[in-house]
């Protein structure tokens, strides 16, 4: 698919039909034809049903392509892949599917001989590149398959309890699901995309040098047309989900189940995404939003690859996902959205109008690719949004939105989170207070708490609503708890008896406390 994107409005329907596969279906579309065939030395055959493919030679292609795909002793199971003119006779927009069938033998599953992939619209995809991508996705099936029933001797069902469930760290994320109705959040269709990022051809893992809207400007371009199924742009369906190369103990997995070797590496490590600056340009409405982030490190790859996307989930509708800028080590690591301008043009594009998800992808030589935190960005206020970083854990369990806090700008991590009762969040007691420079003490036999700043005192006790600060009784709305070992208090309060300012914004969960800002 190609989406020409223009400056001012774009609209990028989501691929989530694009890679699909089937079950124990067979297809009729047999009734146009064999136009052509390729048998390679070992048996396995390319055969084709499209006009656009009636070149032996291009079948070979097809063959030698799919032999770039890494793969073990579950390729002799792979008996053909079929080429037919149109789309899938069954009426889905597949590219392509698996035929998976399998026995039970001695209660546990084996995927059967002769199993084979349809390609369809051979007609308009006519090049092996084209389709290169979705044949990969359906040998990821195949792959997957035969290892999961080898290695975890269970059918899909089961997934939950298995060491794939572990090591891709599903176990508790309630949307996957061995019968999702929603194609992205199949399990098998996670593992096949897993497959193509660990261990699919060179031939799926070619780039776009994206240019954003300040490059654009400089160089005159306008439109940009680009394909959905870039690699660097998309390089999993879900967008939601940390990608393969993110979990190391995923690719460690698959290569002990399959017994290949690994000749990849080490991937290039995650970075931190950040909002450095808002811009106002003149008198245009749309600010400029510059994005930065760090370098990343990997163990062959002098200059990385970084490509910035953003996206806006939009419940029941086709998500909107924008490709940003490829940049390069030595370049800035940076982009801009939103507006840029010189002395003589001012120009625009559309930007989130609510909450925006913003992630880079790095790209090391191998083609291995792991994603920055996503960094959340409220546009409500649009000269000066709130933001948070979702790391990989909160992804995986489907909570994008944890209460969270940050202490002058910086965002906290606890071992203990945070929680709401009664409207209030408690927070772990030490790290956002000395964080603001108080002195904290404990006492373990009255389960009191004491915090000391300059000349304020606050004290409070466990399981009790009465706070004193410096000689005055408070009534608490929620007394501080004990969780998991660490004590847990009102920030609020606190940070406004120690004179900082708190703030509370509803879509991000997020408080944020400053020291040197006036209380409101």
């Amino acid at each position: 698919m190609i989406v020409k994107r223009e400056i001012k409005i774009v609209t990028i329907t989501a691929i989530a039909a694009i890679l699909t596969f089937g079950f124990l279906v067979q297809c009729t579309a047999e009734a146009a034809g064999i136009v052509a065939t390729y048998t390679a030395p070992d048996g396995f055959q390319v055969v084709s049903y499209a006009s656009a493919w009636a070149d032996t030679g291009k079948l070979k292609g097809v063959y030698d392509e799919l032999l770039r795909n890494r793969h073990g002793e579950e390729f002799k199971l792979l008996g053909r892949i079929n080429i037919y003119p149109g789309p899938d006779p069954e009426g889905k927009s597949s590219a392509g599917k698996y035929y998976a069938q399998w026995k039970m033998e001695k209660g546990r599953p084996v995927l059967t001989g002769n199993r084979y992939i349809n390609i369809y619209n051979g007609n308009e995809f006519t090049t092996v590149d084209s389709i290169a991508r979705t044949l990969a996705h359906e040998y990821g099936h195949h792959f997957t398959y035969y290892y999961f029933f080898k290695n975890e001797k269970k059918l899909w069902d089961n997934w939950r309890n298995s060491g794939l469930a572990e090591a891709r760290g599903l176990k508790n994320n309630p949307r996957v699901s061995a019968a999702a109705s929603d194609h992205k959040w199949l399990i098998q269709e996670i593992a096949a995309e897993d497959y193509v990022q660990l261990f699919g051809s060179p031939t799926v893992k070619k780039s776009y040098r994206f240019k954003d809207i300040a490059e654009r400007l400089q160089e005159g371009d306008v439109r940009v047309d680009y394909s959905t199924e870039i690699y660097n742009y998309r390089p999993q369906e879900n967008y939601e989900l940390p990608l393969a190369a993110n979990l190391p103990g995923l690719k460690d997995y698959w290569l002990e189940a399959s017994d290949l070797d690994d000749t990849a590496g080490s991937p290039p490590s995650q970075v931190r995404l950040r909002l450095d600056k808002v811009n106002q340009l003149r008198d245009r409405s749309t600010p400029q939003y510059v994005l930065t982030w760090d370098k990343s490190a990997d163990d062959k790859t002098a200059n990385l690859e970084y490509t910035l996307v953003w996206f806006e989930k939009t419940p029941g509708n086709d998500s909107r996902i924008y490709p940003v800028k490829t940049v390069t080590d030595g370049e800035p690591l940076t982009a801009v959205i939103g507006a840029a301008g010189n002395s003589h043009i001012l120009m625009w594009e559309e930007v989130p109008s609510g909450v925006g998800y913003f992630v880079v992808y790095i790209k090391d030589e191998d083609g291995l690719i792991t994603s920055s935190q996503v960094l959340a960005v409220d546009f409500g206020v649009s000269l000066s949004p709130a933001t948070v970083n979702i790391d990989d854990r909160s992804l995986l369990n489907g909570v994008w939105f944890p209460p969270r806090v940050k202490v002058n700008e910086r965002q906290m991590t606890f071992d203990v989170p945070p929680v709401v009762l009664n409207g209030r969040m408690m927070v772990p007691l030490r790290a956002v207070f000395e964080e603001l420079g108080a002195v904290v003490d404990w006492e373990e036999q009255n389960q009191k708490i004491t915090v000391n700043k300059g000349e304020t005192e606050i004290n409070l006790w466990v399981g009790d609503r009465e706070a004193v600060v410096n000689g005055s009784h408070f009534t608490l709305d929620s007394p501080p708890l004990i969780k998991n070992g660490r004590t847990l208090v009102p920030v609020r309060f606190i940070s406004e008896a120690l004179g900082a300012y708190v703030g509370w914004n509803e879509k991000l969960q997020l408080a944020t406390v400053e020291a040197n800002k006036h209380l409101k």
